[in-house]
């Protein structure tokens, strides 16, 4: 028997499943967790099925039905996740957009000239320091049960694109105690290439792609050291925005 959308499945954490379609192939609460989780993309649907190519074949059903489809709001999520471990997982399977658009509070914003399209011009990028309440994500905990009073993230605008997205970030790390946003942003870029073979980082959005100084018929040989994190100054002279 042929697949019907009702066998399609949204697992988060390898544990937790969600329908996409119920007995009736009608969209039901793992298509509102996709909508929620690619709404914001310039292409939903298609970023959806480069990540769950077992769905390509109901593309007609995904499409039909997309603009139909209600996203989850932050405020359901306590009475769909009772289990804390269960509401963490969600959180961590959905945008943190969707946490900080509603109870972000800006710690410090700051904008910088950056290169952008390997010199051709120049754009100002601002980055922002995010935190939002732990007890707003889990209102039905008691306080003092919870370990931490906030979450971070850095949100990064693109005045070239409009795009506005967030990254999640350690709540210990040395830019939040002292809050600087660029070196929150560069943060996000970690890599094993030594420092000196990096000719350049492309970031288009969140997707960061390392160029070398080692070309493919180079009897260089590339070097690779611990992992480490960039640091401000790092990503200042390194990375270049591609729009």
């Amino acid at each position: 028997m042929a697949m019907q959308p009702s066998d399609l499945r949204f697992v988060v954490a390898d544990r937790y499943v969600y329908k996409i379609a119920n007995s009736l192939n009608e969209p039901d609460l793992g298509f509102r967790f996709l909508k929620t989780k690619y709404d914001e993309e310039k292409d939903p649907i298609g970023d959806m099925l480069v990540d769950y190519p077992e769905f390509v074949q109901f593309i007609d059903f995904f499409t039909v039905n997309w603009d139909k489809v209600k996203p989850i709001s932050i405020t359901e999520i306590p009475d769909l996740a009772k289990d804390t471990d269960k509401r963490r997982a969600l959180f961590g399977a959905l945008p943190a957009s969707l946490a900080y658009n509603k109870f972000g509070i800006p710690v410090k914003e700051e904008t910088v000239r950056m290169i952008q399209d390997w010199g051709e011009s120049h754009i100002d990028m601002t980055f922002t320091l995010m935190k939002c309440p732990v007890a707003k994500l889990y209102p039905d905990v008691n306080p003092s049960a919870l370990v931490i009073p906030f979450v971070y993230a850095v949100k990064v605008a693109c005045p070239s694109t409009g795009s506005i997205y967030y990254i999640q970030l350690p709540t210990d790390a040395p830019f939040i105690k002292d809050p600087d946003p660029v070196s929150a942003i560069a943060w996000t870029v970690y890599t094993r290439v030594d420092y000196s073979q990096i000719k350049a980082v492309v970031r288009q959005g969140d997707i960061i792609n390392i160029v070398t100084t080692v070309g493919q018929n180079s009897k260089e040989v590339l070097k690779f050291v611990e992992p480490y994190h960039f640091t401000r100054g790092q990503y200042l002279e390194k990375v270049i925005f591609q729009s």
